[in-house]
């Protein structure tokens, strides 16, 4: 079920690392992204007086606002430890992970109406749409005829992931 969600959440990534990368050049309030002129940064990232904000929100074309939350530096434990007997492999071992640099990510998932703007905006493609390897063409979605999830297939994309999709979904 993640795999239809990764390239939104990947964009979520870019799109507010471009946001912190702007917002940081420039200390006044509503900052033209430069490379995609229909966002504006709607509350600095850094002001000239005082501590980098805690939030930041993108606005796009059509109402969609995106909003990105400040994840400053430090340490935590990810993953889970070896006595959960309910944790699947792919969460052990449990391990010390250090953040070094403050960056932005989003405070919800992005909906499909917000990954659409962002790839109207910038011409994104994701990994489904521009790998060309023999046997990784296309993404993972889901076949209706054989009521499964299957993968690597030119017709699967965040596009068409096989199933209707509305601006709000995530």
């Amino acid at each position: 079920m993640l795999a239809p969600l990764v390239p939104r959440i990947l964009a979520v990534g870019v799109v507010c690392a471009a946001l912190a990368a702007a917002a940081s050049a420039q200390p006044s309030s509503g900052i033209v992204v430069d490379r995609h002129p229909r966002c504006v940064i709607n509350v600095d990232a850094k002001t000239q007086s005082g501590p980098p904000a805690k939030t930041l929100t993108l606005r796009l074309d059509g109402g969609l606002a995106f909003e990105c939350l400040r994840i400053e530096p430090g340490r935590f434990m990810m993953g889970a430890p070896d006595s959960d007997k309910d944790a699947l492999p792919e969460d052990k071992p449990q391990r010390e992970v250090r953040i070094k640099n403050a960056f932005y990510l989003g405070r919800t998932t992005v909906t499909f109406g917000q990954f659409q703007e962002f790839v109207l905006d910038t011409g994104y493609q994701t990994d489904a749409e521009r790998d060309r390897r023999p046997n990784y063409r296309g993404g993972h979605g889901f076949n209706v005829d054989r009521n499964r999830f299957e993968g690597y297939f030119p017709q699967y994309t965040w596009r068409n992931p096989g199933w209707p999709q509305t601006k709000d979904q995530a």
